[in-house]
């Protein structure tokens, strides 16, 4: 059965159907799609009312919740710092020849992902 996740929104609730076959768990997607500090939980797409038409009269218990969310920015900061630590610890290979290469590879998706983590803390700073 489908899984979605609720948070509270404004006055009622917010539903994210979680697209399947990423490869992102949905404890990540959870983390990542639920905004900064906010409650979720992950519900069955059953459980859900059958009738929208009073959709803003839906509620969820988020007394005891699965988690709480960190936002996208946050989130795509931790898979940066990651990022950067893995590529920082990669080993070069042995052969003088791809050395060259290889530096120019690392130092590129180097660049990269501290250009990403960058543009989430300028994010957060400007309040998006």
């Amino acid at each position: 059965m489908r899984q979605v996740i609720a948070y509270p929104h404004g006055d009622g609730i917010a539903i994210v159907y979680p697209v399947e076959g990423t490869g992102i768990p949905l404890t990540e997607i959870c983390r990542k799609d639920v905004p900064y500090q906010t409650p979720y939980k992950v519900l069955l797409e059953s459980d859900l009312p059958q009738d929208y038409e009073f959709r803003d009269a839906w509620r969820v218990d988020f007394t005891n919740p699965d988690g709480y969310g960190i936002g996208p920015q946050r989130w795509f900061i931790e898979q940066a710092e990651a990022a950067i630590v893995s590529i920082q610890n990669e080993q070069p290979p042995s052969t003088a020849e791809d050395i060259s290469a290889w530096k120019v590879k690392q130092q590129q998706r180097l660049a990269g992902a501290q250009a990403l983590k960058q543009q989430m803390l300028d994010e957060l700073a400007r309040g998006l």
